[in-house]
């Protein structure tokens, strides 16, 4: 996930927590295929005119409920008297008329499909399943912005499989069940000095190495953040500057660069904003990677000032931008279901739910507008669980420098019913909540802002804020949690050891935790998760970096040091 900072300049640099991104909550999911012989560097990438760019410009902007205007392919013209369809867009096909549906089969774009039924409300069509579908039944829905069909004067209203049965909303989340998560093709991706880099590495026998030295991707010179897709074979990146930037993809597997948005395509801010920049707020990647989701922020030209304009765009892999949601009707923050609907979205006093074409939207949870003491607006972060079935969100209390600050836990279904949970006391505004990959457990800093001056505290419970336990030494200093690994057992942190050093920890919930092994003046700045139990730690130090592999023991080996500090750093496991 990308997302802003919570100082106004340095939104511009789009906090690259990435939300813990490519390992923690974002949805990443382990790129499966074999080993990779060692290769030659591939040629540098840049954004010079022409090169390699084939970005189509902005498209049309659609309002809730509108359709795209795009012509029917001539595909349709091979059947010309069977009921049919063409998808004008990458297609989720699902077991029943409704996203509650599991997803048996995918088309592409552009692909025709044989109608045999529709749903009682004509708003969905059963089709002939394509080849490799997981169940007897298909259906598609019939969206204006999803399918042309002709010839259906005649087509029957096929009997609508029972709708499954929604998880229960009220329970606990169950004890861990995620399966072995095991590095198959890993690399290290970073920014350093305005570009991008990819380091490649293997896990054997324990231990974590690098195949070759660091390659670099692009001779750009400006790049702010990128994004892994789930299936790492490509990843986005945003480049330029605050008045002009571009967001990219570039292809992993031929090196391609395609930019498909920039700011200065997009429609100018509402005149009501005064003399402001648009920039890009948070991007992610569906998780079929074919499709990029994004919304847009405004920054003022002059002194502080930054706001998200609560909107919401789609771009595919090869098209143009197109508005799904209208400023004001999405959110500053949001997250995309592992099958791709439904999205949820928090802005500054609101939760919502919302189809992944902008329609059915609808209003969850409401709550008071937090006070940041800045012109900094505040909206909660989201995390699904890897399930699908289930999402959390923890909202403040409305005053988080009181010393009755609580944040109060949220369990959204996929249906988009809600029930709350426990309360984590303390401030969490600048210390969120952290969830592990299944939603059964959470992590955050405890921060009571009080005269008494109490020592700040890392605390692990369940994912209902249940069974909270103190972890760790509690300290009068700072604590960073760093993340979950990918079978959400293990985690790690940044801490203060008994001498008041700040010290870097590796710990499980419930169970030991254990000091790695750097040097004293050493700040550990990421800590990445290949798998279960072996990941990449960035180190730095005066102004250089270290990158060390290691596993669950805590040993660590040096793999590679640059004479310069990293932006943004992500893995493909």
């Amino acid at each position: 996930m990308f997302s802003k900072q919570m100082t106004p300049r340095t939104a511009v640099a789009f906090a690259l927590a990435l939300l813990l991104m490519v390992s923690l909550a974002c949805s990443w999911r382990p790129w499966a295929t074999t080993a990779e012989p060692t290769v030659a560097p591939p040629p540098l990438i840049g954004l010079t005119p022409g090169a390699g760019q084939t970005g189509t410009p902005i498209g049309q902007i659609v309002g809730e409920g509108t359709a795209t205007s795009t012509a029917t392919p001539a595909l349709a013209a091979t059947l010309p008297t069977a009921p049919q369809l063409v998808t004008l867009q990458d297609m989720n096909v699902r077991q029943g008329p409704s996203t509650q549906y599991p997803i048996v089969a995918y088309l592409p774009q552009e692909q025709i499909a044989l109608i045999v039924g529709q749903n009682p409300e004509g708003t969905w069509w059963k089709i002939a399943c394509p080849t490799g579908a997981t169940a007897a039944e298909c259906w598609v829905s019939g969206g204006a912005q999803f399918t042309t069909a002709s010839n259906v004067a005649g087509v029957p209203v096929a009997a609508v499989p029972p709708t499954p049965t929604p998880a229960p909303t009220n329970t606990p989340a169950p004890e861990p069940t995620t399966p072995p998560v095991v590095a198959s093709n890993p690399a290290l991706f970073y920014i350093a000095n305005g570009n991008l880099w990819q380091m490649p590495l293997q896990v054997s026998g324990g231990n974590v190495s690098k195949t070759a030295d660091p390659q670099q991707l692009t001779n750009l010179g400006n790049v702010i953040a990128f994004e892994l897709a789930p299936d790492g074979r490509r990843l986005w990146l945003i480049s330029g500057s605050e008045s002009n930037q571009a967001l990219s993809i570039l292809n992993l597997e031929n090196s391609q660069l395609q930019t498909v948005a920039s700011t200065a395509a997009l429609p100018a801010p509402p005149a009501e904003s005064g003399d402001v920049l648009r920039i890009f707020g948070q991007v992610s990647w569906f998780p079929n990677s074919q499709r990029l989701a994004f919304t847009s922020q405004i920054i003022a030209r002059e002194g502080p000032g930054v706001g998200a304009l609560n909107d919401w765009w789609t771009v595919d892999v090869n098209g143009a931008a197109i508005q799904i949601l209208a400023p004001g009707q999405a959110g500053a923050n949001f997250a995309i279901a592992p099958a791709g609907n439904p999205v949820l979205f928090a802005s500054d006093k609101e939760i919502l739910m919302v189809n992944a074409d902008g329609s059915a939207r609808r209003n969850l949870i409401t709550f008071e507008f937090v006070i940041t003491y800045s012109e900094y607006t505040y909206a909660p972060e989201l995390h699904w669980a890897a399930d699908g079935q289930q999402a959390w969100v923890a909202i403040p209390s409305p005053d988080p420098l009181d010393a009755s600050a609580y944040a109060q836990i949220w369990h959204i279904s996929a249906d988009g019913s809600t029930v709350p949970f426990g309360r984590l006391l303390g401030n969490t505004l600048f210390n969120p909540v952290r969830w592990s990959a299944d939603g059964a457990r959470l992590a955050y800093v405890r921060q009571i802002i009080a005269p008494s001056n109490p020592p700040v505290q890392l605390v692990v419970a369940q994912g209902t804020g249940d069974g909270q336990t103190d972890y760790g030494n509690s300290v009068a200093g700072s604590i960073q949690f760093l993340g979950w690994n990918p079978t959400s057992d293990r985690f790690a942190y940044n801490g203060i050891d008994s001498t008041g050093r700040q010290t870097p920890y590796l710990g499980t919930p419930g169970g030991a935790f254990a000091s790695l092994p750097f040097e004293p003046a050493a700040y550990l700045n990421n800590l990445l998760w290949l798998d279960g139990t072996h990941y990449v730690a960035i180190v730095q130090q005066a102004g250089s970096t270290t990158i060390y592999g290691g596993n669950e023991t805590g040993a660590v080996t040096p793999l590679v040091s640059l004479p310069t500090l990293l932006g943004q750093t992500a893995v493909r496991r």
